[in-house]
Formats: C-alpha cells, sequence, structure tokens
C-alpha cells in the first residue's frame, strides 16, 4: 500500500482509436491520494491532449478493471496498481505539448512587464533538446528514462540518499569563463532546472557500441561490478571527479565517494578499481573529458516561467530580486516554495501530512539570482547567499 501523503510513480499508456497502444509514459502523481479527476486532469498535461475519465487496468486474474469514479482509483492504488490504460477524447490541449526538438524556441510572455520565456533549452550527451513548458512534477531522472531510453541511469532510493541516479551536469560560469561540472542525484533534480546545462550521462561517455570510456573498464576489470545496479552512479561520480582534478590524490578518491552506497557491500574493489586513476596509478592520465556543447558557452540566459495545467503548479526562474519579488507579490495567496537543487524532496515525503497534496503550488528557482549567490566577509562577520 503506497504512502499516501507522498509521489507516486504511474505508467499509463495512451491507446489510439483502434485501441493499440500508442504511448506510455510514466507520470509523477503529486501524491497516492489525489482525486481521479486531478489524476485525470494531469495525464491530460502530460499528453497534450483531452483524456476521457475512465481508466483500466489488468488484475491478478487477467480481467480489465474499468475506473470511473474516486473510490475506484483509491483501491487500485491500494492494490499496488501503477500501470493504466486511458483514452482521448476529441478536444486538444495544443498548449501543453512537450515538445522536443534540435532547435531553440523563443516562446515569451510578457507579464507584469517581465518577458518570461516558456521552453528550456538543455544538452544530452551532446544532443541539443528543447521543452516547451515542461511540468514543475518531472523529474530529470524520469525523463532521461521514458522520454529519451537512457535506462543506463536508474532509479534507487530516489531520496537522494544512495547515488544510484548520479549524472553529471555541467553549467557555464560566466565569472570564470569555464564549464562546471558537478556530480547530482536526477531523482532530485526537476526538468525544469536543468536549462541551460550540458547533462552527461553513462551511456554518454561509453558504451558497448562505441567503445567503455576508461572508468567503465576500470570498475569492470577490478571486479567492481557485482549485481551492476548501482554501477552506472559509481561511474558518474568517478567522472565528475576526473574532471575536476585529472591526477586525484588517493585520498581525494575515496573521500569522494560518501553519497554512493553498494548494496552488495563491495567497496573494497570498487576503491581499488578507481584508485588506479589517482596520482601514481596504473591509469592515471587516461581519463577522457566528453566534450560540451560550444552553444553552452556564449549561451543567453533568460527568466522562465511554466504552468502544469493538470496540477496548476506553476515553475518561475527570476533572474534578479526585482523580478522575484514581483512573483511573490503576482503570487500572493498560493503556495509558493523557493528551491536551489530540491534536495529537500527526499525527505519531504516523511514530514508531510497524509493527503497533502502540491497541486497549485508556485515554485520559484532562486538558483540564479547574483544577490542570493555570493558570500561577503567584513569585520562584521561572514554573510552568505542562501543560493550558495
Amino acid at each position: 500500500m503506497p504512502l499516501w501523503s507522498s509521489p507516486l510513480a504511474i505508467k499509463a499508456t495512451l491507446l489510439s482509436p483502434d485501441g493499440g497502444s500508442s504511448e506510455t509514459r510514466r507520470v509523477q502523481l503529486p501524491s497516492a491520494s489525489i482525486k481521479f479527476g486531478e489524476a485525470v486532469k494531469l495525464l491530460s498535461g502530460r499528453f497534450g491532449v483531452s483524456i476521457a475519465e475512465k481508466a483500466t487496468y489488468v488484475d491478478e486474474d487477467s480481467l480489465s478493471i474499468t475506473v470511473t469514479s474516486d473510490e475506484e482509483w483509491k483501491d487500485a492504488l491500494a492494490m499496488g496498481v501503477l500501470n493504466f490504460q486511458i483514452s482521448k477524447v476529441s478536444k486538444s490541449l495544443s498548449d501543453d505539448w512537450e515538445i522536443v526538438g534540435t532547435q531553440a524556441v523563443s516562446s515569451q510572455i510578457v507579464q507584469d512587464g517581465i518577458s518570461w520565456t516558456s521552453s528550456i533549452q538543455f544538452w544530452v550527451n551532446g544532443e541539443e533538446v528543447v521543452v516547451q513548458n515542461p511540468s514543475p512534477n518531472v523529474r530529470l531522472l524520469d525523463w532521461l528514462r521514458d522520454m529519451k531510453g537512457l535506462n543506463g541511469t536508474r532509479a534507487g532510493c530516489q531520496e537522494g540518499g544512495c547515488g544510484i541516479c548520479t549524472v553529471a551536469l555541467g553549467r557555464f560560469n560566466p565569472s570564470t569563463k569555464s564549464v562546471e561540472l558537478v556530480p547530482i542525484n536526477s531523482c532530485l533534480r526537476r526538468l525544469c532546472a536543468v536549462d541551460g546545462c550540458h547533462i552527461i550521462t553513462t551511456q554518454g561517455i561509453g558504451c558497448k557500441d562505441k567503445g567503455f570510456h576508461p572508468i567503465q573498464s576500470a570498475i569492470a576489470a577490478g571486479n567492481g561490478s557485482q549485481c551492476g545496479f548501482c554501477t552506472p552512479g559509481w561511474v558518474m561520480n568517478m567522472y565528475a571527479l576526473l574532471e575536476k582534478s585529472k591526477n586525484p590524490s588517493a585520498e581525494e578518491v575515496e573521500q569522494h565517494f560518501d553519497g554512493n552506497l553498494c548494496r552488495c557491500t563491495g567497496y573494497r574493489p570498487i576503491l581499488s578499481s578507481f584508485g588506479t586513476f589517482a596520482k601514481g596509478g596504473s591509469r592515471c592520465g587516461e581519463h577522457k573529458s566528453v566534450m560540451h556543447p560550444s552553444a553552452l558557452l556564449d549561451r543567453a540566459t533568460e527568466p522562465l516561467h511554466f504552468v502544469d495545467s493538470g496540477t496548476g503548479e506553476e515553475w518561475y526562474r527570476p533572474l534578479s530580486l526585482e523580478q522575484y519579488l514581483t512573483v511573490m507579490s503576482a503570487c500572493k495567496g498560493k503556495t509558493l516554495r523557493p528551491l536551489v537543487a530540491s534536495t529537500a524532496d527526499g525527505v519531504e515525503k516523511y514530514l508531510t501530512k497524509p493527503g497533502q497534496s502540491h497541486a497549485g503550488t508556485v515554485y520559484i528557482d532562486i538558483s540564479l539570482l547574483p544577490e542570493l549567490a555570493d558570500c561577503q566577509i567584513s569585520a562584521e562577520g561572514a554573510r552568505f547567499g542562501a543560493a550558495l
């Protein structure tokens, strides 16, 4: 039985008119207690079409069960049903379509004197991606697996505690005039928050067809992969370390992995394998970098605003305190949630009340506010910005 106050991921298959399977998507419900009508609105927003208020699933006796009410929906979720079939009606919701392309789309809406852009542009393993009006509740992990088919990035604890879902995120720093790359938990990072970033996954650094990366070869040769489920996360964390330091010390390697867990307790062979890249090791200097797209270096950053018509959730990314205060004023009376990296999502389910929903929440990404991203030292003491 699910925790009713916790988010819940389901898979919905949108049937074509002839009854065949036309499209399947993984959808993150704000909570397991969401009402059926609200779930239908959420699915409509994700698929970009108007969904009929009816869903079906196959039970343990291989019978097709129909859901049309809140009680039937709750019973299905209580029994652990996570796969549903839905159908569409004729009304189109083209405003909520998710568009993936190779050229940036500049869709701007002027509100309160601010030109808000309604699309994000980023790169995955060097490939440019544009998503129009992404939903604030879609995680990077789910998008990589379900939309891009990059299943090498795996879901573990989904709380940011095991490191299995680790990918590398690169962002251009105008102060240093370089791309800074860090490992992140893709289960906590929302898709809305990767605008202007380069996401690198384990399949992006090497694979069987194109050849394995030295890190991948090392952990395999050193028997550092047992069941293999956590291996991609370890590999990407090590990749991020070598991007930061080409010749790390043995101690740096050992201290770098406090965010990765191995349920097979295979830490010694993992450490030994990665230790070969340390200064004086047999693989020191063998690291190969994935080139960052040149467009990442001169891309203009714009304020963002997205709306999920299914849940009423909104996402803003202001670029100044003035814009931030404008958003605060415009959204007065709504639930506001400023955030930087969404790390609180990992423990939120233990702190929320049963039945609590995020519908209508306004998320404000404050990560690029310069006033909150600096550190000032003076005779009076130290002042640290909230977005550091």
